[in-house]
């Protein structure tokens, strides 16, 4: 197994997640530091896990990015996901009747969604090799590490899907949106401490991304840096 691999209870690196038998018959593993089994998703469905991570359970997370290896095409496939819905409920913020009203604008909507994001990627990315930078551990945190971070935490932008079949006020997108923070700080926090980080840290670090994020959006939209919750809520979905 990959020096990667975690407990999801306890967050300390572990060499193997079970022992094979046979092709049908597996042993879960204990984790030598809490005791406890090392990752018990792996025996779950992956409709399980994403409701658990809706749960913004954090041993879900550290499973997500720790102890499964995702190919590049499922990323992609759910990255494409979370731009369409993103973008979506950007357009229903600003015009709940008629969303879709004007194609150059909607494309332009979307490219922003996708260079707002990897701004967002790259701030976090500073910010946590800036705040984690004279950690004591050796473990490196990578750009395509926190890119899929990202894209885990905001896969709950797929609930913006239910503005598409029933009627709903902007104050829900702003309910929606409050859980993709929750669930950007969570999915950081997962990623932070295998460098000593902690819940600030990975507050600190989200701020950050955000704060690019809003520079960004500055730049390419000429919207001027969010006042309200609501707009400060719209730089995570």
């Amino acid at each position: 197994m990959s020096d990667c691999r975690v407990c999801v209870e306890c967050g300390h690196r572990v060499d193997a997640l079970y022992r094979v038998f046979s092709a049908r018959n597996i042993q879960l593993l204990p984790c030598a530091h809490c005791k406890k089994i090392v990752d018990p998703f792996v025996e779950f469905d992956h409709i399980v896990v994403a409701l658990d991570a809706l749960r913004l359970r954090l041993p879900v997370y550290r499973h997500i990015l720790w102890n499964i290896q995702a190919t590049v095409a499922s990323y992609t496939k759910i990255l494409v996901a979370i731009i369409f819905f993103s973008t979506y409920a950007r357009l229903f913020s600003f015009s709940p009747e008629e969303p879709f009203k004007d194609v150059l604008h909607n494309l332009f909507a979307f490219a922003a969604t996708l260079i707002e994001l990897l701004a967002y990627t790259a701030g976090c990315f500073i910010a946590s090799s800036i705040l984690l930078f004279t950690s004591s551990t050796n473990f490196k945190l990578t750009f395509l590490k926190h890119v899929e971070a990202t894209i885990v935490a905001s896969a709950s932008s797929i609930l913006f899907v239910t503005i598409l079949i029933w009627s709903y006020e902007p104050n829900f997108v702003a309910l929606l949106r409050l859980l993709l923070l929750a669930s950007h700080i969570v999915s950081t926090l997962a990623l932070v401490e295998r460098r000593g980080g902690n819940i600030l840290v990975a507050c600190m670090v989200v701020a950050c991304g955000a704060l690019v994020r809003g520079c960004i959006r500055w730049v390419l939209t000429g919207t001027p840096p969010p006042t309200s919750l609501p707009l400060i809520l719209s730089l995570f979905g």
